[in-house]
């Protein structure tokens, strides 16, 4: 083989590479896929959780069976049609959700029985992490992006720092047109960057 050809074959073996290429798409729970604002907001009387302080807050989950209630918390209309869009991209997704701060082992029960419970076999996650910094999930050992799918900023921000791809979303504003349009074009990104 001479370099010409040598050449050629490696380029297409990139181009193979890229083609193949998939990053991981993480989905956060709480604000993306269920409801977790509005059940807390109904019970105290808020029109709006914004207006809850923080020591309504800690005073209504220490009233709270807190694994029953993320159990129960109501799942977005949009939650399946997102998890198919993604499945549809890359094959699967993997769940990246912060526990309760401190209520650690009950949120994580609660949320693993959510899931049970309301993702059958066709939309289950490969995994479910329960950490407080999201963002040690931004990158894949090859240093090529991962995605998240994220209500809050600080994750957001975190994520992105860290060399992954993050897009926000929150299911109750209805947006989701805007993130499979983002969706798609950070896949074409990656794609892009995997044939550098």
């Amino acid at each position: 083989m001479n370099f010409k050809q040598f050449k050629e074959a490696k380029e297409v073996e990139r181009e193979k590479t890229a083609e193949n290429y998939k990053p991981t798409i993480y989905l956060d729970m709480d604000g993306v896929l269920c409801d977790f604002r509005s059940p807390i907001a109904m019970t105290l009387g808020k029109q709006t959780f914004h207006q809850i302080t923080n020591r309504e807050f800690d005073e209504f989950f220490k009233g709270t069976n807190v694994t029953d209630y993320f159990a129960r918390l109501p799942m977005f209309p949009e939650a399946r049609m997102l998890i198919e869009f993604v499945i549809g991209l890359v094959g699967s997704y993997e769940i990246c959700s912060c526990p309760l701060k401190n209520y650690v082992k009950q949120s994580i029960h609660g949320k693993n029985r959510w899931i049970k419970k309301n993702l059958d076999k066709k939309y289950q996650p490969v995994s479910a992490h329960y950490v407080f910094d999201k963002s040690k999930y931004a990158v894949k050992k090859d240093g090529m992006p991962n995605i998240l799918i994220d209500d809050h900023d600080d994750n957001i921000v975190a994520w992105k720092a860290a060399g992954g791809i993050a897009i926000k979303f929150e299911s109750d504003h209805g947006q989701f047109h805007h993130l499979v349009k983002e969706l798609t074009e950070a896949l074409e990104s990656i794609k892009e960057k995997s044939k550098e």
